[in-house]
């Protein structure tokens, strides 16, 4: 017994650990950081030659001076503090050559004469191209940059990439914007009209030669600054690369390191920087637009830590829902909330809970409680009561909502089924409009309730927006729903609301929303999927497995007992021999 228990027990403990480990899943460890690198000597592939002219360079120059074009890629504040990607870049090459990187803003002509005369050392402002390449030493791709279409007093005139259509486009001559959008959208028929300089943009935009002006998308800085002028960034298929950039034959180790650099991983945390210089560049704009009673608001705010109390629902999904696997608001509005937190510095407390009814929470944004609700349709009956930002985040259809195995219903055959609805919401408003002196409503406080009366079959439809659709079948993982009904018209959109004394945080809030690509986030949650079950199985298996290895344990000292057992039987036997 005893050689059979020194073999289990190496044996055990190996499957124990295979177990745990297989359960458990991949390890949670933080992978190191290869891109991090303290000093350009780290980086791989560096040589010794290189680090020798690196180092004979630092003892020739104090600085490197780096000139790029003001722009959203690098600009000035009004106390001289540069700001943007580009100075952050600078700070990068600052930190990883030890030595300081200088980034100084000047026109385009100052800048290339500069380059080319080697009074500035580099430029992180052009893109590569075969003639440049045979003349400068430029580096890998530090930036991708989409391409900026900007028009003059009508901001809604171009929406999308085909609304260039047969339209006079403008671009600056020997740019190679016109060819890339050409070459991946080659349906896309417009005249191209070549342009020298700002001035001349302006010049074609006042007498009507160009409909549009398109520019690498940093560049639309420029027109920013004037009023009448809107851009917006469009066709994702294509982008320009931008390069770090010298004419100096003497400067170019610095290149080779950091094509290294970027080979080596560096470029993601290029890209994070870039990200950055986004935000901060839409910090600047937005700044800059705000009234001086904004700016007071704001910094009221700021000055006396106060938080804006908002409203958050709970069973909105995917706009607003509190998500109890993982015991926090999440959604479409709770996303947005944190893209205006960060390019405003608004701090916000959250006042509902997971169990807050409308009801309640139309009660709190009223008495001021809540200064803000995440979803607030607008409608003409509250108009008195509420505020509403200029523009909706998202915009869904209303629908009546049945089983899969429901019978398509006509219009007229509505008033015969059992309709729920959601108390004092829109969709109550909507309803008794569109279906006046009904007797077939059934009503819920909130939308989990109407969905559960769905489900056993209390009521044949529910009352509702495509995105209640979304929250059967995505989140609540219950499959077999339709839309029966889709009503055309008016377009299900969804604002922010607020209390009617909230006039300042309403307009700050509007303005804001032009900095954050709300379709893009309303995209990834109209589009998202969840598993609980395979969550759930996952975690059943972890129950499963740790029981099961208790009970091996468990045997395992009972084993060890009945072993010792053994041998005090065997002891008293052999003393009673004796």
């Amino acid at each position: 017994m005893r050689k059979i228990y020194r073999t289990i027990r190496p044996i055990s403990v190996s499957v124990l650990l295979l177990v745990l480990f297989s359960a458990c899943g991949k390890s949670n460890l933080k992978q190191p950081d290869h891109t991090s690198y303290a000093s350009y000597r780290n980086i791989p592939g560096v040589t010794e030659n290189e680090i020798m002219a690196i180092e004979e360079l630092k003892s020739i120059y104090d600085s490197f001076l780096v000139v790029n074009l003001p722009s959203t890629e690098g600009f000035m504040l009004s106390d001289g503090t540069c700001e943007g990607f580009a100075p952050m870049f600078c700070d990068l090459l600052s930190d990883l050559f030890g030595i300081p990187f200088i980034q100084e803003f000047h026109p385009l002509d100052y800048m290339m004469t500069g380059i080319n005369n080697l009074t500035i050392d580099f430029t992180s402002g052009l893109t590569p191209t075969p003639e440049r390449l045979q003349r400068y030493y430029m580096s890998h791709s530090i930036a991708e940059r989409p391409p900026g279409v900007v028009v003059y007093g009508d901001p809604e005139k171009i929406n999308n990439e085909n609304d260039i259509y047969g339209l006079r486009a403008g671009f600056y001559e020997g740019t190679i914007n016109a060819q890339l959008i050409k070459d991946k959208y080659p349906e896309l028929k417009f005249e191209m009209v070549n342009l020298q300089n700002f001035q001349e943009v302006v010049e074609s935009f006042m007498s009507g030669a160009i409909d549009v002006f398109i520019v690498d998308a940093n560049m639309v800085y420029d027109f920013n600054i004037y009023p009448g002028f809107y851009s917006k960034t469009l066709f994702p298929l294509v982008y320009t690369p931008v390069s770090l950039t010298t004419a100096n034959p003497g400067l170019e180790p610095i290149i080779s390191v950091i094509n290294k650099y970027i080979a080596a991983g560096g470029i993601d945390r290029l890209y994070e920087l870039y990200r950055a210089g986004n935000y901060e560049y839409a910090k600047y704009e937005l700044g800059r637009s705000f009234s001086r009673e904004e700016e007071a608001y704001l910094e009221s705010l700021a000055a006396n830590g106060a938080k804006i109390p908002v409203a958050l629902e709970h069973d909105n999904y995917p706009v607003s829902f509190y998500n109890k696997t993982n015991k926090k608001f999440e959604g479409i509005a709770p996303d947005i909330l944190a893209e205006i937190s960060s390019i405003t510095g608004i701090e916000f407390n959250i006042v509902t809970g997971g169990h807050t009814t409308w009801a309640e929470i139309v009660e709190q944004l009223q008495q001021g409680k809540a200064s803000l609700v995440s979803e607030l349709r607008y409608s003409e009956e509250q108009r008195d009561n509420f505020l509403w930002t200029d523009r909706p985040y998202a915009v869904s259809s209303y629908i009546l909502m049945s089983k899969a195995d429901y019978p398509k219903l006509e219009m007229y055959q509505v008033p015969r089924a059992a309709v729920g609805i959601v108390r004092g919401t829109i969709y109550d408003e909507l309803y008794n409009k569109w279906f006046p002196g009904n007797t077939n409503a059934r009503y819920y406080d909130i939308q989990e309730d109407a969905l559960i009366a769905l489900e056993k079959g209390e009521v044949d439809l529910l009352m509702a927006s495509e995105y209640a659709l979304l929250a059967q079948v995505n989140l609540r993982e219950k499959s077999g729903y339709k839309t029966n009904i889709q009503f055309g018209s008016p377009a299900a959109e969804s604002f922010f609301g607020f209390n009617k004394n909230e006039r300042f945080l309403r307009s700050i809030f509007s303005k804001s929303q032009k900095f954050i690509d709300c379709d893009e986030i309303t995209r990834i949650w109209t589009t998202r999927t969840y598993d609980y079950a395979k969550k759930y199985t996952h975690e059943r298996l972890i129950y499963i497995t740790v029981f099961a290895v208790i009970l091996l344990l468990s045997l395992l000292f009972l084993g060890i007992l009945l072993v010792k057992y053994r041998r005090l039987l065997r002891k008293n036997a052999c003393i009673k021999q004796n």
